[in-house]
């Protein structure tokens, strides 16, 4: 019965943020990707998957090499405010979000700005070492991520869907409705 009130309330959510980007004329649209969650790279190796939220990690460049976000197996950020370890079900969820949300138009332009100052991070971890990630900034729509990595089309919307997940998921801090409006 818990785990019906929680696929519940994750569509009430999901389908709220859709109805209110689709009024606002924006950039995504559900379509069932071909993908399977069996064979994707990492999610058919993870053995543990983590979303994390933190407030002051050293400025990076988005030119920075993505591949030295990861030192001796860990994903490097201090003081972690919020870790949550999925479960199948938010794992599925995230498979879903990340792959099945598009950009609407066949010809878009992927635009974010350029604060970039990520506050939450996806970590996929195989038998406790980190091997992939992708972090993410909801504010100015951009993301890092591990190089030669597919998550799928980003636009700017699926950040929101993001921010809707983690705050599903319970994660409270660095959570700024004001982005996704």
């Amino acid at each position: 019965m818990k785990l019906l009130s929680l696929i519940i309330s994750l569509l009430i959510s999901i389908s709220v943020v859709a109805q209110t980007n689709k009024a606002q004329n924006n950039d995504c649209i559900y379509s069932k990707s071909t993908k399977s969650i069996k064979t994707t790279y990492p999610f058919n190796v993870a053995t543990k998957i983590e979303v994390i939220s933190y407030a002051n990690r050293p400025k990076i460049s988005k030119s920075t090499s993505t591949d030295s976000l990861i030192q001796n197996g860990a994903f490097i950020v201090s003081n972690p405010l919020d870790r949550i370890v999925l479960n199948k079900f938010q794992t599925d969820s995230l498979f879903a979000i990340l792959y099945n949300y598009n950009f609407i138009e066949k010809n878009h332009r992927v635009v974010g700005d350029d604060c970039y100052e990520a506050k939450h991070a996806i970590i996929f971890y195989q038998n406790e070492t980190a091997v992939a990630f992708i972090e993410l900034c909801i504010d100015c729509k951009n993301k890092l991520k591990t190089s030669g990595i597919d998550f799928g089309e980003f636009c700017r919307d699926k950040f929101c869907i993001l921010q809707s997940f983690f705050k599903f998921i319970g994660i409270k801090h660095e959570i700024y409705d004001e982005f996704c409006k």
